[in-house]
């Protein structure tokens, strides 16, 4: 009851409003006198907040044989009129608060943290779409918004979508972009990603890890804007030039193959030559790194463990070479995590770096594509602990 009262009040009822309000449910046709026992509010008040209900339309008065009874509006009847007056309300207060608006703010970054409250801006940016969106991101988040995405397309603004795993949704323009090992090294050391770019007006970029550590960055600033808009583009137009090579390759005569393969395969290369290092470039940036200390990571992860509640079972292990190195198993489970030094168990996933490398990735001072070309990292096992061990290492 004290719910239902309290939810009054914040459309405008008063406390004792509310309170007769109310009993008149309860209990229809009661006299003043009713209404006061049934609501808890005095007497000496209730006839004064009668009459403010009544020129408020909360309530109707009847008057029969001498006696003045009061019928409380029908609920559908009194929320129907209050979506409406809010509606109205919103509307205007947007509009008026937008005219306010100076240009500085529209074009600011403004930071934004935690997964919820990231997923809530991104759905209302997808709900003011009108002509084009365009998004790039993986299931976990992009899912959630599927239904933001559908109505938006039957409104009539086109969505084009990069996914990076699998998840369809109907009638949507979903690009399916491989995961290989070297994305899943990329979630380890900086999480997944989402990305949208609204109607060439507003873009939202954010990195998403545990629900906590999640954070983004929303904007109006044109530079971020074409920036962002133009990785998306640039990222689908590649993945798309790709498939159709794919099928052409099928298609054509057999001295013609060879030749489109080789296309396709300078293309990829190009692709990847602007985000990998090369092994003198990694060098470089690993002499900036200090050396790796066992005890201050294992801290790190028994920190991380504290703060977690693991749903399942599993072993990950990560083997360290060069100075400082070693191996260590994380072995955790619904009952929590214990941390052993070794290889007691078969592992279900394991990471495999020298020791320096791995310090300069938990720096954030070296990215996962440098040293993935030259097999300076590995992964082994079962992939779907790869979120898992990110957690880990976040």
């Amino acid at each position: 009851m004290e719910n239902i009262k309290d939810n009054l009040q914040k459309i405008g009822f008063t406390e004792n409003e509310a309170r007769v309000y109310i009993a008149l449910l309860e209990k229809p046709d009661s006299t003043g006198y009713e209404a006061s026992r049934i609501s808890g509010v005095p007497r000496a008040k209730v006839y004064e907040v009668l009459a403010s209900m009544e020129r408020k339309g909360l309530i109707m008065v009847s008057e029969e044989e001498e006696r003045q009874t009061y019928q409380p509006l029908s609920p559908e009847v009194l929320l129907g009129s209050q979506k409406k007056e809010m509606e109205k309300v919103l509307t205007s207060l947007e509009r008026d608060l937008r005219k306010l608006e100076k240009k500085e703010e529209k074009e600011s970054l403004v930071s934004i943290q935690g997964r919820g409250k990231i997923l809530e801006i991104a759905r209302n940016m997808i709900r003011r779409s009108e002509v084009r969106i365009f998004a790039s991101g993986f299931p976990e988040e992009l899912q959630n918004l599927g239904d933001e995405f559908q109505a938006a397309e039957k409104r009539g603004a086109r969505s084009f979508i990069m996914n990076f795993g699998e998840f369809e949704w109907p009638k949507l323009k979903i690009f399916p972009h491989p995961v290989s090992p070297l994305l899943l090294l990329r979630i380890i050391t900086n999480g997944r990603w989402l990305t949208l770019v609204i109607d060439n007006r507003e873009a939202l970029i954010a990195q998403l890890k545990t629900p906590e550590k999640s954070r983004a960055l929303w904007t109006k600033n044109p530079a971020v804007i074409q920036t962002a808009g133009g990785w998306i583009t640039n990222d689908l137009s590649f993945h798309f030039i790709l498939d159709r090579l794919n099928e052409v390759i099928e298609e054509v005569p057999e001295e013609t193959k060879t030749d489109i393969s080789n296309l396709k395969r300078e293309a990829i290369e190009f692709w990847r030559s602007m985000w990998t290092l090369d092994e003198s470039e990694v060098d470089k940036t690993i002499e900036k790194v200090k050396e790796f200390n066992p005890g201050e990571f294992l801290q790190r992860i028994e920190k991380v463990s504290r703060e977690k509640t693991f749903s399942s079972s599993g072993v990950i292990q990560i083997d360290l070479t060069g100075k400082a190195g070693g191996s260590w198993q994380l072995n955790f489970s619904p009952g929590g995590l214990i941390i052993r030094e070794g290889q007691d168990y078969e592992p279900d996933l394991t990471l495999e770096m020298e020791s320096r490398d791995f310090q300069a990735l938990l720096e954030g001072n070296l990215q996962y594509n440098a040293l993935m070309p030259w097999g300076r990292v590995k992964l082994k096992g079962d992939l779907s602990y790869v979120p898992i061990l990110s957690e880990f290492l976040g």
